[in-house]
């Protein structure tokens, strides 16, 4: 999920290979935001970005565009761990992507399942 996040930042940023990535935590859970400055998504676009098949149109990219299943695929995954994710963007300044999810307290990790 994190690498698809990141891919689809490079792919989205073109001339530039910087992403902001921030951890933290908040109201316990886990809280990861990847920043990019690229292009940013239009408001209309923002509103389907997490459907099947949704893709940000912008004018370049650095690689073959994908099906538009990524940023999907993120949220099925985070709901089915209790998590969210969301965006937030600014066309002509980039977006920010956060994903939060639930942290275990101690009596949670006394009981979950070793691996």
């Amino acid at each position: 999920m994190l690498l698809n996040l990141l891919t689809n930042a490079i792919n989205y940023v073109p001339g530039t290979d910087r992403i902001e990535v921030r951890l933290g935590g908040h109201d316990g859970k886990a809280e990861l935001a990847a920043r990019e400055r690229g292009p940013g998504i239009g408001a209309g676009a923002l509103d389907n970005i997490f459907e099947r098949f949704a893709q940000a149109p912008t004018v370049e990219r650095r690689s073959t565009p994908g099906l538009g299943l990524g940023p999907y695929i993120a949220r099925e995954i985070l709901r089915e761990h209790g998590g969210t994710i969301s965006v937030q963007s600014v066309p002509g300044e980039g977006a920010t992507f956060t994903i939060r999810l639930p942290l275990l307290s101690e009596s949670d990790s006394d009981t979950a399942p070793s691996q």
